[in-house]
C-alpha cells in the first residue's frame, strides 16, 4: 500500500521502501532489507504496554527473547524506545507512530472483496459471527477471537467522526461468505475486505489493559486499525485518521500513567 497522508502538520509517506519515510524530528535512514514481523509487533505492544521487560515483550510480541533484544536495539538506533528502570517504552508516541505507518508493509497474506446490501458494521458483524457461531458478541471473556474487525467500522467504535464505508475483517482461516450473504466482487465496487494475514501482529494481545470499547465488536490491533483508516477512500479520511490518531495517542498515555503510579 502506499499513499500519503497529512496528520498534526506532517506529511507521512506510506509504503514499504520509500526514502525520507518519516516526517517527524530524529527520524533516522533504516538499513536495506525487509524488517521482520515482530519488529512491528514488539512496538504495536509497546506503544499500548510501556514499561515492559524483555521478557514481557517476547511474550506479548510472540517472539524470542534474543529476537526482542535484537530489535529494541534497531528501534532504539532509530531513536523511537528507550529504557528506564521500570523497563522498556516508546519515547514519543506520535514520532513512532509515524515510522511504524512509513515502515509497515502490509499484512499479507491472502485478500479477497466482496458485496452485501446491510451496512458496513452489519456487514462485520456476520463475518464475526460467521467466524465464531458460538460465542456471541460482545463477550470480554473471548480473548482469541477468530476474526477481528479493522478500517473505519472500527475506528466509528474507538474515535467516531464518520459513517463507515466499507468493513474490513481479519480472519484465522477461510470462511464460506457466500453462507452470509456476500457475493464476490471488484475492489472498487465492494463493501467488504476480507483478509486473512500473513503478519500475527495484526491480532491484539491476549491479554491487555485497554481492551476494546464497551459494545464493540472484537477488534484488530489498534495499529493495525490506523494502518487501515490511512488507506480508507474519501475527501474526509484525513480528517477521520486525525481523529482516531488522538484517540490511540489518548490510550498510550493513560498506559504510561498507569504503569509508572
Amino acid at each position: 500500500m502506499r499513499g500519503v497522508i497529512h496528520i498534526a502538520g506532517y506529511r507521512v509517506e506510506l509504503g514499504h521502501g520509500k526514502k525520507g519515510r518519516s516526517g517527524g524530528p530524529g527520524a533516522r535512514q533504516r538499513r536495506p532489507g525487509r524488517l521482520p514481523w515482530g519488529a512491528f509487533a514488539l512496538l504495536r505492544r509497546l506503544v499500548e504496554r510501556p514499561f515492559s521487560t524483555q521478557w514481557q515483550l517476547a511474550e506479548l510480541a510472540g517472539i524470542s527473547q534474543p529476537r526482542v533484544s535484537q530489535t529494541l536495539r534497531m528501534l532504539t538506533d532509530h531513536g523511537l524506545v528507550e529504557r528506564d528502570a521500570a523497563g522498556w517504552r516508546v519515547r514519543d508516541f506520535d514520532e513512532a507512530t509515524r515510522w511504524w505507518l512509513a515502515e509497515y508493509p502490509g499484512p499479507g497474506g491472502l485478500r479477497t472483496f466482496w458485496y452485501g446490501l446491510d451496512s458496513p458494521v452489519s456487514q462485520a458483524r456476520a463475518v464475526i459471527e460467521l467466524a465464531d457461531p458460538a460465542t456471541g458478541w460482545p463477550d470480554s471473556a473471548h480473548i482469541r477471537p477468530s476474526a477481528v474487525v479493522s478500517g473505519d467500522v472500527a475506528a466509528d467504535f474507538i474515535a467516531p467522526w464518520r459513517n463507515p464505508g466499507r468493513a474490513i475483517v481479519y480472519t484465522r482461516a477461510g470462511l464460506d461468505l457466500a453462507a452470509a450473504g456476500f457475493v464476490p466482487a471488484l475492489q472498487e465496487d465492494s463493501t467488504l475486505e476480507y483478509v486473512i494475514p500473513e503478519d500475527p501482529g495484526v491480532w491484539p494481545p491476549a491479554v491487555t489493559d485497554l481492551g476494546p470499547p464497551a459494545g464493540s465488536l472484537p477488534l484488530a490491533d489498534p495499529m493495525q486499525i490506523l494502518w487501515d483508516m490511512c488507506r480508507v477512500p474519501g475527501p474526509d479520511t484525513d480528517e477521520a485518521v486525525t481523529r482516531l490518531w488522538e484517540a490511540l495517542r489518548s490510550r498510550s498515555r493513560l498506559a504510561n500513567r498507569k504503569d509508572a503510579a
